[in-house]
């Protein structure tokens, strides 16, 4: 599946989306639900090889199963045994149930020739091990929670990075000027946005990079385990330590910033501010050679939905309304508190 493809596929969505939005009018309007929507059909059609309408009830439910169950901390009620089916567990069987019957469909229709989506690419996998009789941990009993695994990772993420995009653009609306600016300089109200794009607007860049400065999705990113002991500075780490990174920490460490807790995409900028800078502190996706693999899908969402966003709405807080940038722990992930939007049309 390629990058056009994908391209074309979230600037499809995004439409949708931005369509959602409008449908609202001048109401307020809280975008986190349609973002997790907008989102979960990217995964669906790379997953499934189609996606839904926002309003299909089965969709509806099965985003809203996949969010508490990401969202809700288990607390003691991991240490109960399997049996007892509390509410967690019964939308988390719901999920496999439905996962599973999706996998049962791919299996019918499966054509060797005619990879369609992750599923099938599983099942081919699959099959090609068991013609040559290789041992391997793959089985078509498993599929289902490979395809959970790119729900939770690629729905909450990218969904949750624009739900704090749209608060930082209602709480600081000279930085939405300069984005809009550079949109129509670059693309223009008429023309989708295109990926190729982010490469000649450095600022609409730096603002969404500040963003997860600011507030990583991922403050402990996902948790390693030391395959041996070692020393890191005074510290000795047995082996089988598990370990996480404080990536909000480094992001908000003052002897690396300065200014952490000021919002300011500049830093992200050449002095002339023509071109983009990276910074080897800036890390939401972890690090090494096991940082997040959806990476390049996230940055790609998180562009196309974003410049899609700002083409078509002028995003402002409603009248007496504060912007509340502070956050509430979902289990590993930073979402913002609840807050409503107005967008208005251009």
């Amino acid at each position: 599946m390629g990058k056009r493809s994908l391209e074309s596929r979230i600037n499809e969505e995004a439409r949708m989306l931005t369509d959602a939005f409008a449908s609202k009018g001048s109401a307020p309007l809280d975008p986190h639900a349609n973002f997790v929507t907008a989102v979960s059909n990217i995964i669906c059609a790379i997953t499934f090889g189609h996606r839904f309408e926002y309003s299909d009830p089965m969709f509806q439910k099965l985003t809203k199963d996949m969010n508490d169950v990401v969202a809700e901390e288990p607390g003691i009620i991991k240490y109960f045994p399997a049996f007892i089916r509390n509410g967690r567990r019964r939308k988390l069987l719901s999920i496999r149930d439905y996962m599973n019957k999706e996998v049962k469909e791919h299996e019918k229709t499966f054509d060797p020739n005619d990879v369609r989506d992750v599923i099938d690419m599983y099942i081919s996998q699959v099959r090609e091990l068991e013609k040559t009789g290789q041992r391997s941990e793959l089985s078509m009993e498993k599929a289902w929670t490979i395809v959970f695994d790119f729900f939770t990772a690629g729905t909450e993420t990218t969904s949750t990075t624009m739900t704090w995009a749209m608060i930082f653009m209602a709480a600081y609306p000279d930085i939405q000027k300069k984005v809009v600016a550079e949109i129509q300089r670059e693309i223009g109200f008429d023309s989708p946005p295109s990926y190729e794009h982010q490469k000649t607007m450095p600022y609409t860049q730096a603002v969404l990079t500040e963003i997860l400065r600011f507030r990583p999705i991922a403050p402990i990113g996902v948790p390693h385990r030391a395959t041996a002991d070692m020393k890191i500075k005074d510290y000795d780490i047995p082996k089988g330590t598990n370990i996480g990174m404080n990536i909000l920490y480094i992001h908000h460490d003052p002897k690396v910033w300065g200014d952490p807790e000021v919002f300011r995409p500049e830093r992200f900028l050449s002095k002339d501010g023509k071109n983009f800078v990276k910074h080897d502190a800036f890390m939401p996706f972890g690090a090494g050679r096991r940082k997040c693999l959806g990476e390049q899908l996230a940055k790609m969402e998180s562009f196309l939905f974003f410049t899609n966003i700002m083409q078509r709405f002028k995003v402002s807080l409603p009248p007496g309304a504060k912007a509340d940038l502070s956050y509430g722990h979902r289990t590993v992930t930073l979402l913002p508190n609840p807050y409503k939007v107005l967008c208005e049309e251009r």
